[in-house]
């Protein structure tokens, strides 16, 4: 709050309600014994005292940071906590082997993988309640670095008794008529999925909207309608002929994942080995 010049932007950064901020600078003041704050038109600034709780406050962070790189230093990996959140495509196809690797080589380093939507990972790095987050939507904050991961590619497929199963491809128009079965409002695959379409020109009707990739994938299976998910998502029923994968002429596919990190916390030995381990992955793949 103090850094963007308002409740409001403070909200909005750690995506979380304006009241909810309120409350908290009210808690801290209370605590505090004075005011850190006063108001200037539409704006706020920091009082004396403020601006002092302030830089402390800054100060714990970074010797809380070096306090646990320091350990981890020297306990050589040996124990420690890697929290992690992930949205569904990396979370449930890419980490999972990963982290299985990163726990043979270190078997005492606590591992925890949250699987959330993106906004919901978006304010727990801000908030440092989990150390790297990985996400299929090139968001923008403040407080927050991103890098490639991994490159994705979104298909459309479809159970293998549909019309369409025996095509080499298909077009825009006849996606004009189709009904997709697309995942839930807040999904990176559904927000690249739409972007795509309407590159295309396409006005698609929603036969039924669902929470995960593996109900979209069982209600295509069940001829309700076409789906388009990451092709991790179908490498499997693809491989078995559960589902046919039918390439779209001019569809834009291809999208990066993405590792994310808070930019005022150091990356640790701990996430440093993990981050390197993914690399790797990512590399050999």
């Amino acid at each position: 709050m103090a850094r963007l010049g308002g409740f409001t932007k403070a909200s909005e950064s750690l995506y979380i309600s304006q009241p909810a901020v309120s409350a908290q600078v009210k808690a801290l003041e209370r605590a505090v014994g004075a005011p850190l704050v006063e108001r200037e038109g539409r704006n706020i600034r920091l009082t004396e005292v403020g601006r002092f709780v302030y830089e402390h406050g800054q100060q714990i962070f970074a010797i809380g940071d070096s306090l646990g790189r320091g350990v981890d230093a020297l306990l050589g990996l040996e124990t420690g906590r890697l929290a992690i959140a992930a949205s569904t495509t990396p979370g449930d196809y890419l980490l999972p082997p990963i982290i299985g690797a990163f726990k043979e080589r270190h078997p005492k380093v606590e591992v925890e993988l949250r699987i959330a939507n993106t906004q919901v990972i978006i304010r727990s790095l801000a908030q440092r309640e989990v150390d790297l987050g990985f996400i299929g939507d090139p968001v923008k904050h403040p407080d927050l670095t991103l890098l490639q991961f991994r490159l994705d590619e979104i298909a459309l497929f479809v159970d293998p008794k549909h019309p369409w199963a025996r095509r080499k491809n298909i077009g825009a128009k006849d996606l004009a008529g189709a009904h997709f079965v697309v995942r839930e409002p807040g999904s990176a695959t559904r927000k690249w999925s739409e972007e795509s379409l309407r590159s295309l020109g396409v006005r698609y009707t929603v036969a039924m909207e669902l929470g995960s990739n593996e109900a979209v994938k069982r209600a295509v299976m069940a001829g309700l309608g076409v789906g388009l998910l990451s092709r991790f998502a179908l490498d499997l029923e693809v491989a078995t002929g559960a589902i046919r994968s039918i390439p779209v002429r001019g569809f834009k596919s291809q999208r990066w994942l993405y590792v994310v990190h808070n930019r005022h916390a150091h990356f640790t030995p701990t996430q440093q080995a993990f981050l390197s381990l993914a690399g790797q992955s990512a590399r050999s793949s």
